[in-house]
């Protein structure tokens, strides 16, 4: 589900096959045995932002899920980088 359309890109096709491939990369995930899953979500809590991008990897023995503040087609490499540095950090 998009919540912001892009002209462009109506259905994030595009933004979510370059999320995906940046996560990979930055992340240094396998081809093999990783999932990657992006979508937006809508946050009715008071403090967060209206839509956000949640950013799961699936890979044994856990799911690491990752929100940036903001909707899908406004994620950018540099986000991804932010969000990769948090996951190195934590499973080095």
């Amino acid at each position: 589900m998009s919540f912001f359309k892009n002209e462009f890109d109506p259905n994030n096709k595009e933004i979510t096959k370059k999320v995906k491939q940046w996560v990979k990369t930055y992340f240094g995930l396998p081809d093999i045995g990783c999932v990657i899953l992006v979508s937006e979500l809508k946050c009715p809590d008071e403090g967060c932002p209206d839509v956000e991008t949640a950013i799961s990897i699936l890979m044994q023995p856990e799911v690491k899920v990752y929100k940036i503040g903001k909707p899908l087609m406004y994620v950018r490499v540099h986000d991804i980088e932010v969000i990769s540095k948090q996951y190195l950090l934590y499973n080095s």
